[in-house]
């Protein structure tokens, strides 16, 4: 009798109470969403959030005595025009020092088993920033495009017909230079979250770059979340509470959702959501009447993000510092292949060090790959990796990586994703169109937040924070509590 009582306990709608303010997610988004209400003296607001930690998307765990960020890693943008870098520093996460990332600039090795040569990798490395910063988008690669080409393929053939007209173009073994910035191409797919081939890059383009590099956070990016929990209150704070349906009206929002297999209610008059992207583009979270056909359209046509970001353990390495860094040079030929054969391999292009860790290496797997690479167990992935070094560097004695750290984004029911970047369909507006408030700016009842609804800094920590902050003061100014 007891144990049937239990169960069915289990299973009663509790409506809880009443708030000014529900805020869905705790990560950075929703935690300074909370923290900015607090600041201003709005206290009667409570957070939801369905994992049993705090941070969403900024994971740090720690394994074997390393601190390994499994999502974000980075500040983007180390300089005093970053919220995130100026909250860091006034919390004193950044240590006596500002530590910045350096980029890599990698070893190409060739699937024959060849290394590039010196005067090759400096003109590769050459040219993938006028790839990157798009100084290689000369007239002739825009007339391409506009005729329908892809752009990273129009610039890599103009790149090699320059080589081949250049006066010392016999320094060069030109084939080695194009299969290298034929695989460069993943790493903007790796910078952008998805594959070029589904990405609006004119539109990235356009958005603005914080100076500053990328800034390194020492105790990891739990260390930022930590703080902001802190700054907002533990009794503010419900673990484990997963939303299902928010259903509006015009006076209220009610917020259902599972508490450990209870299901609760609570009442209130505005809710700040930050649910994911992906989320929402799966409609985990039913949202009664729903969000609108222009706010349903731009989610769609935004990319969720697919990049498998992975650790790999050694026991012994193979590498001394600094030495680490290590580029595939897959030809075209080989990617195609691969990619009909949904071999995720020949979409690795980098693995590289990174700071306060000495035996682990990153690799990074983006678009599709990345979705197959989550689906399979460990040691498949142990093994592939490991059998590439042996390939490409021609070593048959380098260690097989002792374990792997990783979280499957893609398929994570409360992520389904990484970080966003705008579908081929994507206009700059759809961004401000996002954060509107529903129904109305005159009567804010759901508010989304997130970096996938920053119009400026999308797919960053700073933005998802900034994000948080604004829809914060919309409701604020609605109360008329922003001083």
């Amino acid at each position: 009798l007891l144990q049937e009582f239990s169960t069915k306990m289990d299973n009663v709608e509790v409506a809880c109470c009443m708030f000014e303010v529900v805020i869905i997610g705790g990560g950075i988004s929703g935690l300074s969403a909370a923290s900015r209400l607090m600041s201003h003296g709005m206290e009667n607001f409570t957070l939801l959030e369905a994992r049993d930690r705090l941070g969403g998307r900024m994971y740090t765990r720690s394994v074997d005595g390393l601190n390994l960020d499994l999502g974000a890693q980075w500040i983007h943008g180390g300089s005093a025009g970053n919220t995130l870098f100026n909250y860091a520093a006034k919390k004193k996460l950044l240590g006596d020092n500002v530590l910045r990332q350096e980029d890599p600039q990698p070893t190409y090795l060739l699937s024959d088993s060849r290394s590039m040569s010196t005067a090759d990798l400096e003109k590769v490395w050459e040219l993938y920033e006028g790839f990157e910063d798009g100084s290689a988008f000369s007239p002739k690669v825009l007339q391409g495009v506009l005729q329908g080409g892809n752009f990273y393929d129009l610039m890599v053939e103009e790149a090699i017909e320059n080589i081949n007209n250049s006066e010392d173009s016999f320094l060069h073994n030109v084939e080695d230079i194009k299969n290298a910035l034929d695989s460069s191409r993943i790493f903007l797919e790796i910078l952008n979250g998805e594959e070029l081939k589904k990405t609006n890059f004119e539109l990235i383009d356009e958005l603005p770059e914080i100076p500053g590099g990328d800034v390194i956070l020492p105790m990891g990016t739990r260390s930022i979340i930590d703080e902001l929990a802190y700054d907002v209150g533990l009794n503010k704070l419900e673990l484990g509470a997963k939303v299902e349906k928010i259903e509006l009206d015009d006076d209220y929002v009610t917020v259902s959702y599972d508490d450990g297999g209870m299901k609760k209610k609570v009442t209130t008059k505005h809710v700040i959501s930050t649910l994911p992207l992906g989320v929402l583009q799966k409609k985990s979270v039913e949202i009664i009447p729903g969000l609108g056909d222009e706010k349903e359209t731009i989610i769609q046509n935004l990319n969720a993000g697919r990049v498998s970001k992975i650790f790999l353990i050694f026991n012994e390495t193979f590498w001394i510092k600094g030495e680490g860094n290590v580029a595939f040079a897959h030809s075209a030929e080989e990617m195609e292949e691969g990619r009909k054969n949904k071999d995720w391999r020949t979409s690795v292009l980098l693995i590289h060090e990174f700071h306060g860790v000495d035996n682990a290496l990153i690799m990074w797997v983006p678009g599709d790959a990345a979705e197959i690479v989550d689906n399979l167990d460990d040691d498949e992935i142990l093994q592939g990796i490991a059998g590439m070094l042996r390939q490409f560097s021609g070593d048959p004695e380098i260690p097989v990586p002792y374990k792997i750290v990783r979280n499957t984004w893609t398929k994570d029911p409360l992520a389904l994703g990484t970080y966003t970047s705008p579908g081929l369909n994507t206009q700059f507006q759809d961004y401000i169109e996002l954060s509107k408030p529903i129904p109305t700016a005159e009567n804010p009842r759901l508010l989304l937040a997130g970096e996938h609804a920053h119009h400026l800094h999308s797919a960053t920590m700073h933005g998802a924070r900034l994000s948080g902050i604004e829809q914060a003061d919309k409701i604020l100014d609605f109360l008329g509590n922003l001083n």
